[in-house]
């Protein structure tokens, strides 16, 4: 039998330039939506992921 032993690098988020805050890429090219808080014009906040 064969053992196959892959090293892969861990996965690291960054900050995409002009949506800090809001969106990060992956060294892998996975994108992601960070969660933030949003206030409606009735002045109650509301979770948006």
């Amino acid at each position: 039998m064969y053992e196959l032993s892959i090293a892969l690098a861990p996965e690291v988020f960054v900050d995409i330039q002009d949506y800090e805050g809001y969106y990060q890429v992956s060294n892998y090219g996975k994108v992601r939506s960070l969660d933030r808080v949003i206030k409606e014009k009735t002045g109650k906040t509301q979770s948006s992921r």
